[in-house]
């Protein structure tokens, strides 16, 4: 959509949608056309860089033109793709700073099964605004990451389940920028930034009832060790690497020292504190990426 000094580039598939606006444009006729994105992409990269491009729409077609390369395509008949975006009269509203979102981002997405699980849907994050907090939770049925975030929501609590991969390919288009304004309504999800719009459709599924989980969690373990996060990532990768055909890890903490071990290897960290002895193993892996973050 070309309109006054602003081109509006907004890409969608079945599931999702983005906006783009380019500023600053020269533009000596307003219009819009609808082309495929496929061509487009193509095109782009395989001219030469340039940092001008012209755009000329007219008798059903769009001529691209930078530099020596042209490019000509069918406008499409926009009837035949309708927009998936609704007009939700209720949703629930909340702005994080950019640095924030992508860090709680990065933070729960390590909590996702790299391998395939036929049984569960483990490639979902769930988003749960509610009054004085933003959470992002991300689940495999084994590990399980959230990140709560303080801010204050605008509209009624809410918790909804959207496709991990979109909010991973978010995480270098938000780098560097201002606030994230993050709405949900019944029926998808919005995330915009000063540079961008990004809209996806909700996964429909139960949420998971964090809350509960994590109270549960701190009632049965009432006791924190706390331990020099870089240290305990080194022991790991170290006793991890001497056996990498069993993803089993034990871990034992007492006497003033966390104690880790594989079938073929251990290695012993020093604790400031640790009351009781506690004993228990966990997925190797697991461990390197939540303490990677």
């Amino acid at each position: 959509v070309a309109l006054n000094d602003t081109v509006v580039l907004t890409a969608q598939n079945r599931t999702s949608w983005v906006r783009v606006p380019i500023f600053g444009a020269v533009i000596q006729r307003s219009g819009e056309a609808l082309i495929p994105a496929t061509e487009l992409r193509r095109w782009l990269v395989a001219c030469p860089t340039t940092n001008m491009l012209d755009l000329d729409a007219a008798g059903g077609q769009v001529e691209l033109r930078t530099g020596k390369s042209v490019c000509q395509m069918s406008i499409l008949d926009a009837g035949k793709y309708p927009s998936i975006e609704t007009a939700d009269a209720e949703r629930t509203e909340v702005v994080i700073p950019g640095s924030e979102f992508v860090r709680a981002i990065q933070s729960v997405l390590f909590a996702i099964e790299k391998k395939e699980n036929k049984n569960i849907r483990t490639d979902v994050m769930m988003i749960d605004l509610a009054a004085g907090e933003a959470a992002f939770m991300c689940t495999d049925t084994k590990a399980m990451s959230v990140v709560v975030l303080p801010t204050c929501a605008s509209g009624p609590s809410r918790a909804e389940l959207l496709p991990a991969a979109y909010m991973n390919l978010l995480i270098p288009l938000v780098e560097g920028g201002g606030d994230v304004n993050v709405s949900l309504s019944q029926r998808d999800a919005i995330i915009k930034t000063d540079r961008l719009e990004f809209g996806s459709k909700l996964i429909e599924s139960k949420t998971m009832p964090w809350r509960k989980v994590m109270k549960a969690w701190d009632r049965d373990r009432p006791e924190k060790i706390w331990i020099d996060g870089k240290q305990f990532l080194a022991a790991v990768r170290q006793v991890s690497a001497a056996d990498p055909s069993s993803r089993r890890l034990e871990l034992e903490f007492g006497n003033g020292a966390a104690s880790l071990s594989t079938k073929t290897s251990s290695a012993v960290v020093d604790l400031p504190s640790c009351a009781n002895e506690m004993r228990f193993a966990v997925d190797y892996e697991y461990m390197i990426d939540f303490f990677s973050q």
